[in-house]
This record gives structure tokens, C-alpha cells and sequence, in this order.
């Protein structure tokens, strides 16, 4: 019984690990997210730009 507990909280510790992943990837694509809406919009307007001197 006690190697049966000890993989319940290995596996637990891994969830835990693959939790912890998921969030800090979630909050890095919510940032990028952000940073990427910018230079989007920052290069259409360049874009409009550009086609307004042709």
C-alpha cells in the first residue's frame, strides 16, 4: 500500500507541474496577445501609408 500512495502523489506532484505549465503558458499568450494587436495596427497604418503615396 505504501508504493500505491507514494505514485497517488506523484501523480498528484505532476499535476500539479502540468497546472502550473498551462497557467504560465495562458498568462504568456494573453501578454503576446496584446503586444501582437499593437504592431498590427501599427503596420496597417504604415501600410495605409504607403499606399496613399502611390
Amino acid at each position: 500500500m505504501g508504493q500505491g500512495r507514494q505514485l497517488a502523489n506523484k501523480t498528484q506532484g505532476e499535476q500539479d507541474k502540468a497546472d502550473s505549465l498551462k497557467r504560465r503558458l495562458k498568462e504568456g499568450y494573453a501578454q503576446m496577445a496584446e503586444l501582437n494587436l499593437r504592431l498590427a495596427q501599427e503596420g496597417l497604418m504604415a501600410d495605409r501609408e504607403a499606399y496613399q503615396r502611390i
